[in-house]
């Protein structure tokens, strides 16, 4: 009895699902003047990024279009805002990351504040800087911040490009982190707003950019009360960070570099320093 229970839930979630795709299908192929950007990437199972659109396009229009098995109507929703209000709000963000403190945070961002707003650094000042980046980062999406997360490692392999003897000034640094972060995906972020039960979702975005308009391919994905998300069919995002080798590193390299043109014999060990 309870196996036949099951089975018949299963089937109907089943035809709730088929129900709900079948519906934002043909609300899809309406788009028709639309063309489809390259396709979507997903950020740990909980942030979609459209890497053909980025934060410093001159959109016109943003609508999202969303159903879910429980619920196959469609719902579309505006996120339409200026090109110079998406500019403040990345630059805002930078800021709020990397300079500002919020009541108890100086212990945790004291290191990043002093690199990013000083024109002087030394290299403990660049290692500290990286090492608090990177607990920040663990720590925003721990706190449900997946943005901040995302954001944080790209603020990361901007700093470790920078290089640990960095000669540049705190403004000139900010305009670095700056330029990378315009150039980012555009980012959205899914949440069951039901949340009284487990759903599947389908989604796709619209962007009007100038004169063109685009659309993203339809993403799947189970969505579970406990706030758990499965991305499905999607390749992952990765920040791609660049090793940074500190001083000493690069004149052990150098010193058998030159071992190696005397062709002297022996081997040199060299102690990976990384940061």
């Amino acid at each position: 009895m309870v196996l036949v229970i099951w089975m018949l839930s299963f089937i109907g979630i089943r035809c709730n699902e088929d129900e709900a795709y079948t519906s934002i299908k043909a609300e899809y192929d309406k788009e028709k003047d639309a063309k489809i950007i390259g396709l979507t990437k997903k950020y740990h199972d909980k942030m979609l990024l459209y890497p053909d659109v980025t934060w410093d396009n001159d959109m016109v229009d943003i609508i999202t279009v969303c159903t879910n098995s429980n619920n196959s109507s469609i719902t579309r929703k505006d996120i339409s805002i200026t090109d110079e209000t998406l500019r403040k709000r990345m630059n805002c963000l930078i800021l709020n990351l990397l300079t500002t403190y919020m009541e108890g945070e100086e212990q945790y961002k004291n290191s990043i504040g002093k690199f990013f707003t000083s024109d002087n650094v030394t290299e403990d000042d660049f290692k500290a800087a990286i090492k608090q980046l990177k607990e920040q980062a663990e720590r925003s999406e721990a706190e449900g911040f997946i943005l901040n997360r995302l954001l944080y490692e790209e603020a990361i392999k901007v700093t470790v490009k920078m290089g640990n003897k960095c000669k540049l000034t705190s403004d000139q640094k900010l305009e670095k982190v700056k330029e990378h972060f315009q150039k980012l995906p555009f980012t959205t972020v899914l949440t069951n707003e039901e949340d009284k039960t487990d759903i599947i979702a389908y989604t796709y975005i619209v962007f009007t950019i100038g004169n063109k308009r685009m659309k993203s391919e339809i993403v799947k994905a189970t969505i579970k009360r406990n706030k758990e998300q499965i991305i499905h069919n999607l390749e992952e995002y990765v920040v791609e960070i660049p090793e940074e080798m500190t001083g000493v590193r690069k004149e052990k390299l150098k010193a058998e570099e030159t071992s190696k043109g005397k062709k002297q014999t022996g081997v040199i060990i060299i102690n990976y320093n990384r940061v």
